[in-house]
């Protein structure tokens, strides 16, 4: 695009540092801007599938994922007393045979491998800073920082998350995030499968996804009443009691809580909810991605892999030799349906096991939304 030279990335999650390396490779001057002290996140671990690993193969760290993490090809669900049901493929994406299925990988392995890829295109990195105001005009953004420096850049992308200060900001009266009535449990166990696998009980179901040659991480969702996180004093007896009625593996799991192995400080909880913005994705100069407009349960794990597949979309049509508010819309108009795809079918999949639906119906759902998802993006 012509006259594209400096972008401000606000936001140093997957997706911004993701965008931060594609438009890094255009050659453009690139500030990413993180209110931690770090890029490192917090988190078990992370799975990646079809539309994630497209893109991660585009930028070339798919050898570095694969070298940390645990690839696999399939969703293998379980009774909870470990008697197989069904296997369901988890497509690579249409012409990609090269890639696997799945990747799982740590969340912390992940930030590293993308902030050394940003080294190479020499994004500069701004930690401790937030964003005090943004003013447009017809030919740039004017920022001033939370340490008083002002800068300029040709556009600004808000990837700062679900509770996204640049979203608010354009969007002053957004009604937030709807809650689902479900909380997920995350802690990182020892790997025990070969594939991610699932194990359904009468409540809940579990399950694991491999993250390396010796780990996976542990996930399972939790019917819950109340937006609320739980003591942590709390955490590791609920986690034990959680897990009674699986059988197989499950109950070495529940011995190492017991034997202090796995403590509070390992047990991740969040309560579950999820948005997806309907309005336009900019205003003049500043567009959104990632969780700032789409934010996902993780019943489809793909959450982070859709807002992947943003970032390579909106630096694709920024690319092209067309006018910003071109670039923008057609950024959303190839996105929305994939996301929205991701959104409402992870929802979906939250009410079918709330409601106990059956499990084949739950399959079916994961299947199609995988199959649709491992098709070509649009042009």
């Amino acid at each position: 695009m012509k006259g594209m030279n400096k972008v401000a990335i606000v936001g140093g999650g997957i997706a911004g540092m993701t965008a931060a390396i594609l438009l890094g490779r255009q050659n453009l001057t690139v500030d990413l801007i993180e209110e931690k002290s770090s890029l490192t996140p917090i988190g078990a671990g992370i799975t990646l599938s079809a539309p994630t690993l497209r893109v991660f193969k585009e930028i070339g760290i798919m050898d570095e994922l694969e070298k940390y993490g645990g690839r696999f090809d399939s969703v293998d669900q379980y009774t909870a007393q470990g008697e197989f049901l069904r296997r369901i493929p988890m497509f690579p994406g249409i012409a990609s045979n090269d890639l696997p299925g799945g990747v799982g990988v740590m969340r912390t392995k992940l930030a590293e491998i993308l902030a050394d890829k940003m080294k190479e295109y020499n994004v500069n990195v701004l930690l401790n800073t937030t964003i005090e105001s943004l003013e447009q005009t017809a030919e740039n953004v004017d920022v001033t920082f939370s340490d008083g420096r002002k800068d300029t850049y040709d556009i600004v992308i808000g990837a700062d998350g679900v509770r996204s200060q640049i979203r608010n900001l354009l969007y002053p009266n957004f009604q937030g995030s709807t809650f689902t009535h479900q909380g997920v449990w995350r802690v990182v166990v020892p790997r025990f499968v070969d594939q991610c696998t699932i194990f359904f009980g009468n409540e809940i179901k579990t399950g694991f996804t491999p993250i390396s040659k010796t780990e996976c991480y542990m996930f399972f969702n939790d019917h819950i009443e109340k937006e609320e996180y739980i003591a942590e004093e709390r955490l590791t007896g609920l986690l034990a009691d959680h897990l009674s009625e699986f059988g197989g593996e499950i109950p070495s799991i529940v011995k190492l809580i017991h034997e202090g192995k796995i403590t509070a400080k390992d047990i991740i909880f969040r309560p579950l909810s999820y948005h997806m913005l309907e309005e336009e994705w900019h205003k003049n100069r500043i567009v959104l991605i990632g969780d700032a407009v789409h934010a996902a349960t993780p019943h489809l794990a793909t959450g982070a892999g859709i807002a992947v597949e943003g970032a390579l979309i909106l630096s694709q049509e920024i690319e092209k030799e067309q006018t910003i508010e071109e670039a923008f819309k057609n950024y959303r108009r190839r996105h929305y349906a994939r996301a929205k795809l991701v959104v409402d079918n992870s929802v979906q999949l939250g009410q079918y096991e709330i409601n106990h639906e059956p499990d084949e119906k739950r399959g079916l759902l994961m299947k199609e939304s995988y199959e649709q998802l491992s098709k070509p993006i649009s042009a």
